[in-house]
């Protein structure tokens, strides 16, 4: 229970001019995207099935904190 607490606590974004970044908790579980790759972003309402954490739905991976509001992001990738 501890260490999902350390890998799970907390969910930070950071952008600089290159790259976005986010990571939970101690920064052990991230990803970092570069900007180039980002075609479109947009305002989504996240079901509560869902939870808190990292899932794969439908529409691709979701990285997620408690609250129904969150940003798609788009990849050039698909």
């Amino acid at each position: 229970m501890r260490i999902t607490a350390l890998l799970f606590y907390d969910l930070t974004v950071e952008i600089d001019e290159t790259r976005l970044c986010f990571h939970f908790g101690v920064g052990l579980i991230r990803k970092r995207i570069p900007l180039a790759q980002i075609v479109a972003v947009e305002p989504v309402r996240n079901s509560w099935l869902y939870g808190w954490g990292i899932y794969r739905t439908p529409r691709g991976g979701l990285y997620n904190m408690p609250g129904w509001e969150a940003v798609e992001i788009t990849l050039a990738s698909g």
